[in-house]
């Protein structure tokens, strides 16, 4: 059922505007780092329900595993972890199927919640630190990570790409679950570029747009399953063979998956501003998108041209 800031977009402007003000920032902050008990007893409680994940993002995980016969058992990976519990597609794995894996989260209160959560599963190991590219391969051989697992999950919110293809070039997982940029249609390449200093201010400048993901994850030898509102599915490319996984076009699965979802817009309310972009040309996306983050000071990729091996390296900021 719609909620009231659903049904009333001028209400849900004033709301978020407020939210993401820097008093509302400073509230929200305080308030998450309140760990009571009480707190915790919700949030071990919260750990029990079902279906964790957003927008449908575990039962597509669920039913991907299923069919290449994985679901059963196995080592998995969640990269910017969270609490453990909200918006977890991972989290079913651990508790229901008995799977081993990793968890890193680098936000302490987040951590804390993370432990909390997740103390029954003793196959779990738990990393308190921040994942960059240049030390993710480092930090998943120092926990054990095998060079060939069943599951990598990977939401960081920033420059994920990078780490996704830093991860890539050591390990080989089965199924690679990747949050893109859902506001970026294809053929348009959005990547943001790694930089210590980068924190999302939960604006529309962040990740990957999804054919950005299909050329740096294609080249590592991995095939579009599809796309899952905000999460494209890659599996490689020899199992998806074996087990007969078509090939999706990024375009295609972009449509099956967002674009012409019915409840796209409730599911992804703060889209408002940016639905406009799914009515353009790709040229013309790109012109939008470069007005709307020429303030920013994050570095990205901003083109129709495929990304190459080098596109993280190359010199520059803005498209």
């Amino acid at each position: 059922m719609p909620t009231f800031l659903d049904r009333h977009p001028g209400a849900y402007r004033l709301w978020r505007t407020l939210r993401l003000s820097r008093g509302g920032r400073a509230l929200t902050r305080a308030r998450a780092r309140r760990l009571t008990p009480a707190r915790l007893a919700r949030h071990a409680a919260a750990a029990r329900i079902p279906d964790p994940s957003y927008a449908s993002e575990w039962a597509h995980l669920r039913g991907l595993l299923e069919r290449l016969g994985a679901v059963k058992g196995g080592f998995a990976v969640d990269l910017a972890a969270g609490d453990g519990v909200t918006s977890s597609c991972t989290l079913p794995l651990f508790r229901d199927h008995g799977w081993s894996g990793l968890a890193v989260e680098c936000d302490p209160t987040r951590f804390a919640l993370l432990e909390h959560a997740y103390r029954p599963f003793g196959r779990v190991g738990l990393c308190r630190e921040r994942v960059t590219p240049h030390g993710v391969a480092a930090l998943l051989g120092e926990h054990g990570v095998p060079a060939e697992f069943a599951a990598l999950n990977l939401d960081l919110d920033s420059y994920d790409l990078e780490v996704a293809g830093a991860i890539l070039r050591a390990f080989r997982p089965l199924v690679v679950d990747l949050e893109i940029n859902e506001k970026v249609p294809p053929p348009v390449r959005f990547a943001l570029r790694y930089s210590p200093d980068f924190s999302w201010d939960e604006g529309h400048c962040y990740g990957c747009s999804l054919a950005a993901a299909w050329d740096v994850l294609g080249a590592a030898g991995y095939r579009l399953e599809g796309v899952e509102y905000n999460n494209a599915f890659f599996v490689r490319e020899d199992v998806a063979e074996r087990r007969g996984v078509p090939a999706v076009a990024p375009e295609a699965a972009y449509r099956q998956g967002y674009a012409e979802r019915a409840d796209r817009r409730r599911w992804f309310p703060w889209n408002r501003d940016v639905e406009d972009l799914l009515e353009c040309g790709p040229v013309e996306v790109v012109a939008r998108l470069g007005r709307r983050f020429r303030r920013t000071r994050a570095s990205y990729v901003l083109q129709l041209e495929p990304l190459g091996p080098g596109w993280a390296d190359d010199a520059g900021g803005a498209a």
